[in-house]
């Protein structure tokens, strides 16, 4: 919602900088509470989160080309909203480790050792490996989506964004929700 109200260069960078931390800081604390809300559902928990990681930027892209600035800011912020409000009403169940009853933080060495450790063992499993190279596939693919789908329907295709909607959707379905 800051971003609709940038001043100028400098206030725009700052505050599409701080989505950018916030977007970093986000990912893996969302898929490790979608986990511990309803374990037997994470698989489907997931791809919601991923899949509607997806299509909200292709929803984004869209609002942006037709509403413009600052106003597609200040109605994808909404969302956000909503979706915030909703993740503080989640009940995540207390199953955290009490490190003061375990004998206090280990050092830093042993903690290193083991996190290695668990490392190692984590990228052994060879289906591990092979859906972290899907996930790099996957990523690039949808990146390219988000990145070029107006460029494409605009520039190359010659269309007005209200008549590129119909790629716009498309591009949401099969590559957010069939693909990610």
């Amino acid at each position: 919602l800051g971003s609709a109200y940038a001043l100028g260069f400098v206030s725009m960078f700052f505050l599409r900088g701080m989505v950018g931390i916030g977007e970093a800081a986000y990912g893996p604390a969302s898929i490790t509470i979608l986990c511990e809300v309803d374990p037997p559902k994470k698989a489907r928990l997931n791809a919601i989160y991923n899949g509607g990681m997806f299509a909200g930027a292709c929803a984004g892209l869209w609002i942006g080309s037709v509403f413009g600035f600052p106003r597609s800011f200040e109605l994808v912020a909404v969302p956000g909203f909503v979706f915030g409000v909703l993740a503080l009403m989640l009940k995540v169940p207390a199953t955290r480790v009490d490190l003061a009853a375990e004998g206090g933080l280990p050092s830093f060495g042993k903690f290193l050792r083991e996190m290695m450790a668990s490392m190692w063992h984590t990228f052994s499993i060879p289906t591990l490996r092979w859906m972290l190279v899907s996930a790099i596939f996957i990523s690039f693919a949808a990146g390219g989506y988000v990145t070029w789908i107006v460029d494409f329907t605009v520039q190359v295709k010659g269309l007005t964004a209200q008549q590129a909607a119909p790629y716009y959707a498309l591009t949401a379905l099969t590559g957010g929700v069939c693909g990610v």
